[in-house]
């Protein structure tokens, strides 16, 4: 196991950055980065506006049904980013425009992605003159086309996924997502945020102009969307709007926001990480637990004091969740093949997503956990080594016809197989996971070496200045070494009390996985010096917070 510190671009430091600040950035930009844009926090919406195809004709024809007051139905998919787009959108109309005339489809994760048969019947049978989808549509043309076949209806597709140019949604009436090729918007933005800007565009066409701080009260929905769907926060606009939305989270302007620091004991302000591990989560609880349609009833509630109300309804739907997860991690006797895995799992919550990420992170490959249904088989993706997932099941796809439906992000799929098909599917998915396959580097690189005395609040507050820290913008990787004083081990991580060179003691947490963490835990021992490569944190119990480290490797 070698470490290697990593390079980065130079780049003139006009912008007051510390060297250790530059030195982050410089690892985590590229030739077309504008550093101005990624380090002004200041959110301006409008200026690009022009660049998403059609959002303009988007507003344009939803003002002409306010205008009407048809009655409008916002079709949602079901995990946390489709929950968000759709509490965007219903609070737009009800508390921005003050318009009643809506009502809101959450799919649910059981009947299947998309506008699945179920989903598709009832919408005709509620027969709307206006339908907006939200985070999901785009590989589903024939849906729409029997929509208007059998009703009188307009269709306002927003969606971020990426579109099959087989069935390109042609049934719709405005298509608005940043993944079409005469598109000029970032390709890296949540279906949420899509919905958000259509209902930005439709205020403008409606008042002339922006007054953001109507939206000031979902604005931290579209962070959680931004976060949970793992955007790029190399994206200047993923960061503007995290870093608004947190602070509108910690501003205590809205009960609703304040509420989740008494519930998850955040003693401090709330964080992006409060949001990834914390918030998304019970929001994404209801497609774990057949429970979407509740969820999104709870989380859009605009009455503060109904809200706190129903608020303990999520939190148990949510322990549901982790105790289910629990069970089924503890009977896994999976068994991967040698550059995949593939499991079946039964139970009465869908949680295969969860499933599928706790096994690709245990064993390093990328893993598919399906539950079965009748004859049917749908499974959820997680992805490893950097392998594109959505590349490898679309070669599956051009090579078989076995997988009925697919769709999903370069990390992360969800497919529809047979059940007949199954044992040859795990055998192709291998195949191409290998063939999509990059050479191993058993190197890991680390960002700076830091003398282990300079470890401190004053560090932290100044790397999280120029945060948030996500997908393509990661947490920077120190490098220092301590002397062991104590080590405490769990399951599947280790608590160590570490000695830096002033004699001051700070803990640090080893989460380890696999062969490798198994084989450096038997060797953890008191007074031995280890090489760490971490990132820096907090950990807060009771009314006392001190720094902590999260370390990712270790040599003895």
């Amino acid at each position: 196991m070698e470490f290697i510190k990593t390079k980065g671009i130079e780049f003139d430091n006009i912008y007051n950055l510390t060297d250790i600040q530059y030195e982050i950035i410089s690892k985590r930009i590229n030739n077309n980065t504008n550093i101005e844009d990624l380090l002004n926090k200041k959110l301006n919406l409008t200026k690009d506006l022009h660049k998403l195809k059609d959002l303009d004709k988007g507003g344009k024809l939803l003002k002409e049904h306010i205008d009407k007051n048809s009655k409008i139905l916002i079709v949602s998919d079901y995990d946390s980013d489709g929950i968000n787009s759709a509490i965007v959108l219903e609070y737009f109309f009800k508390a921005v425009l003050k318009y009643s005339n809506i009502d809101v489809f959450i799919n649910r994760r059981k009947h299947g992605n998309g506008f699945n048969k179920y989903l598709t019947e009832d919408i005709i049978e509620y027969n709307p003159d206006l339908i907006i989808t939200s985070d999901h549509g785009s590989s589903d043309n024939d849906s729409f086309k029997l929509i208007k076949d059998k009703i009188t209806t307009d269709i306002i597709l927003t969606d971020h996924h990426i579109i099959p140019k087989d069935n390109y949604p042609n049934s719709v009436d405005i298509f608005i997502n940043n993944q079409r090729e005469d598109s000029e918007y970032s390709k890296e933005v949540s279906g949420c945020f899509i919905a958000f800007l259509l209902t930005i565009e439709t205020y403008i066409e409606i008042y002339g102009k922006l007054d953001i701080h109507k939206f000031y009260e979902i604005i931290p929905n579209v962070a959680i969307s931004t976060i949970s769907d793992v955007m790029s926060l190399l994206e200047p606009i993923n960061r503007k709007i995290v870093n608004l939305g947190i602070n509108i989270v910690n501003s205590g302007k809205f009960e609703k926001w304040k509420i989740f620091n008494k519930i998850f004991d955040i003693h401090n302000f709330i964080t992006n990480k409060n949001i990834g591990w914390n918030i998304a989560p019970v929001i994404n609880t209801g497609n774990r637990v057949d429970e979407e349609q509740k969820v999104f009833d709870i989380m859009s509630e605009l009455n503060t004091d109904v809200f706190i109300d129903k608020l303990p309804k999520l939190l148990e739907l949510n322990k549901l969740r982790k105790k289910e997860t629990r069970r089924i991690m503890s009977k896994m006797k999976d068994k991967p093949l040698e550059y995949s895995n593939c499991v079946i799992i039964d139970s009465k919550y869908n949680i295969n997503g969860i499933i599928a990420n706790n096994l690709a992170n245990k064993h390093n490959k990328p893993t598919i956990c399906f539950s079965v249904n009748d004859d049917i088989m749908h499974g959820s993706g997680r992805s490893a080594k950097n392998i594109n997932l959505h590349k490898v099941i679309s070669d599956i796809n051009n090579e078989t016809d076995m997988v009925i439906k697919y769709g999903g992000h370069y990390g992360a799929v969800g497919l529809t197989i047979s059940k007949d098909n199954y044992d040859k599917f795990i055998k192709l998915f291998d195949k191409y996971v290998k063939l999509n396959n990059v050479e191993e580097d058993k190197s890991y690189p680390y960002d700076i070496d830091l003398p282990n005395n300079m470890i401190s609040y004053t560090l932290l507050e100044e790397i999280n200045h120029i945060g948030p820290y996500g997908k393509n913008f990661e947490e920077p990787l120190f490098r220092s070494k301590f002397k062991i004083t104590k080590v405490l081990t769990y399951d599947n991580f280790a608590k160590l009390y570490l000695k830096n060179s002033d004699g001051n003691l700070i803990m640090g947490m080893y989460y380890y996985n696999g062969e490798i963490g198994s084989d450096i835990n038997n060797k953890l021992v008191n007074n031995i010096i280890i090489d760490t490569l971490y990132t820096l944190d907090t950990n807060a119990y009771i009314s006392n917070t001190a720094i902590s480290l999260n370390i990712k490797r270790i040599r003895i």
